[in-house]
């Protein structure tokens, strides 16, 4: 754990980064030499740990922290766009993060909704819309960094690919995500188990799919978004999560 004085240090830190990002309009890299490019790039993500560690240590309240992590981490692709892959790497992940935290905040506020009197829940509902807005934000920006990255010719780790899985999942984007499970299932050894959990996965995202193209068809058709009667051909089956 780190001492008190290195918890100040950090703060320290982290809050002059924020000036400097904000304070003097956008930096310009251009004069900057490959070698000191790469001296910002790991001068800025240490910055940036510093910032995840306030996060943390705040039991994840200090929010202004955790966007300045995501801003710095976020600045280090601008320093060397065309050859730091890893930049887009570490700012996707740095924006699942922020995604992940309102997404918990919204689950929150969706609890807190269930038990408020009549004279508060227009207000609740209100930041619902507004941080389930930020959930989708950050998940769809932190896809296009690790889009960026799996382009980049390095070597990917199966577990980057699950990141911008779960964040297709969580955002209904089931025809995306059913495409990464198939990259994790193809560079992973697939024991039993796995490939039972993953083969459950999959129905279900297929599942997800039929329901959102058969809803878009209706649609399409003119017929009522809530009309209970099956189209053409279908038949009844198992619903999602049974």
């Amino acid at each position: 754990m780190a001492s008190p004085i290195d918890f100040l240090a950090r703060i320290v830190v982290c809050c002059l980064a924020a000036v400097l990002l904000d304070g003097c309009g956008q930096p310009s890299y251009v004069e900057l030499g490959s070698v000191e490019r790469a001296a910002l790039i790991t001068k800025l993500r240490k910055e940036a740990g510093d910032c995840l560690a306030i996060w943390r240590q705040s039991s994840g309240e200090d929010v202004d922290a955790l966007k300045r992590y995501v801003e710095l981490h976020g600045e280090t692709t601008k320093v060397e766009p065309q050859l730091c892959a890893r930049c887009y790497l570490f700012y996707g992940t740095a924006l699942s993060r922020l995604g992940l935290y309102y997404r918990d905040l919204v689950g929150a506020l969706r609890k807190e909704l269930e038990e408020a009197p009549a004279s508060e829940r227009e207000e609740l509902e209100k930041k619902i819309a507004h941080y389930q807005n930020e959930v989708t934000r950050n998940f769809q920006l932190s896809n296009q960094q690790f889009e960026i990255y799996f382009r980049s010719g390095e070597t990917i780790d199966p577990n980057d690919y699950l990141w911008v899985l779960r964040q297709h999942e969580a955002l209904g984007e089931y025809r995306q995500a059913l495409f990464y499970l198939d990259l994790i299932a193809a560079n992973v050894t697939l024991t039993e188990d796995l490939k039972q959990k993953m083969t459950a996965l999959r129905r279900s995202y297929e599942m997800e799919l039929r329901v959102q193209e058969e809803k878009d068809l209706r649609r399409e058709l003119g017929e009522s978004a809530k009309s209970p009667s099956a189209l053409p051909g279908e038949t009844s089956g198992p619903q999602p999560g049974n």
